[in-house]
């Protein structure tokens, strides 16, 4: 007979005294049991919160990582907007400028031909002056055709260049996106959590504040409670960086 299921009793119950008792529980084996599955469920537990600390480790340095290639793509964004506005000054002060000399070329060449037509009974040789000031004039109108277009180019260059820190600050928005998804994360699993839930350490802004527990979390204002030893410590959910249990 097993002894899980079959227990001695030596108390006296109107039985003489030199008479053995047994009494069988049929629920011993089943409360055995239930003491076996406990014990590995906590054993899990433990394991578990290990677990999730080394998660909440590998969050936090990913996002101070992030944070910092996010300032130093923001500032040379920021450099080459300023780069750009200034190119784009110059580039509207050449047009304004080729314009000017456009229209003074323009003028001139007129008033060349008016007097060509009016001086027709001029020398061979002031004639050929005169044709000359043309040819020159046709040159020169020609390399200011030939500026427009480089200067054209060098727009095109500018615009994709433009259009390359765009994309570029589109991946850093992006990239904030998953940090405050991670950060709104770990507000939703305080709030998961019961009240007087322990709690050794929290950082905030990549400071490190001791804690004794949880107190309440208000995912409406966005504002965590924690117990500590100087008394209670408020923080704001999306600056909370990291949790050490």
């Amino acid at each position: 007979m097993e002894s899980s299921k079959v227990h001695r009793s030596d108390m006296s119950s109107g039985f003489p005294i030199n008479q053995d008792r047994f009494v069988w529980n049929p629920y011993i084996a089943f409360i055995q049991e239930q003491t076996g599955i406990n014990a590995h469920l906590l054993a899990a537990l433990d394991r578990l919160e290990v677990l999730c600390g080394k998660m909440l480790d590998i969050v936090s340095n990913q996002q101070h990582v992030h944070r910092n290639r996010y300032i130093h793509l923001r500032d040379r964004i920021w450099e080459v907007h300023e780069k750009l506005k200034a190119a784009s000054d110059r580039q509207d002060a050449i047009r304004e400028e080729l314009g000017k000399q456009g229209e003074a070329v323009f003028r001139l060449r007129k008033s060349f031909q008016h007097h060509r037509m009016s001086m027709r009974e001029f020398t061979v040789n002031q004639y050929d002056d005169l044709h000359d000031v043309l040819d020159m004039l046709d040159r020169i109108s020609s390399e200011h055709a030939k500026i427009g277009v480089m200067q054209e180019k060098v727009i095109g260059k500018l615009e994709e260049h433009d259009l390359q820190r765009k994309r570029e600050a589109e991946e850093v928005e992006k990239s904030i996106g998953k940090i405050l998804q991670a950060k709104k994360s770990i507000g939703t699993l305080l709030a998961t959590l019961p009240p007087k839930y322990p709690i050794q350490r929290i950082v905030v802004d990549g400071g490190p504040i001791d804690v004794d527990h949880l107190l309440n979390v208000n995912e409406k204002e966005g504002v965590a409670y924690f117990g500590a030893s100087s008394g209670v410590v408020t923080v704001a959910i999306d600056r909370l960086d990291a949790i050490h249990w």
